[in-house]
């Protein structure tokens, strides 16, 4: 058998701030997620036809940037999304909702920006 080493006291002193820095992140990561997303529902309206619409934007915070890749990534889907829902609009006889977003945005490029348009009041209780 292998007698175990004694800890140094430099190495005490290396793990008690290394146990400090995991329990700032910790804390930091707690704080992100009690964080609310912002939302306004219904305090911007557009009028398509003779109707009057309302406009949500969401604004979400994220744990890191998102960088060039990601954005390419989110970008492609909602250009599916919006290409769905103007499908699914024409099949129903409907006004299409209209899905938009802004990646990156925030003091630290960490805030993706959704808008959705013309929601009716229908769709909203």
């Amino acid at each position: 058998m292998k007698a175990k080493q004694a800890v140094t006291p430099a190495e005490i002193v290396w793990m008690e701030e290394k146990l400090k820095e995991v329990l700032i992140i910790k804390e930091k990561l707690e704080a992100e997620g009690k964080v609310v997303p912002e939302s306004k529902v219904g305090e911007k309206r557009v009028v398509v036809g003779n109707r009057v619409l309302k406009v949500a934007k969401i604004i979400l915070a994220h744990m890191q940037p998102i960088d060039g890749r990601g954005k390419t990534e989110v970008e492609n889907v909602v250009n599916k999304v919006n290409a769905l829902l103007r499908e699914k609009a024409i099949t129903n006889n409907v006004i299409p909702w209209h899905t938009t977003v802004e990646i990156g945005k925030g003091s630290q490029d960490n805030e993706s920006r959704w808008t959705v348009e013309k929601i009716g009041e229908d769709c909203t209780k």
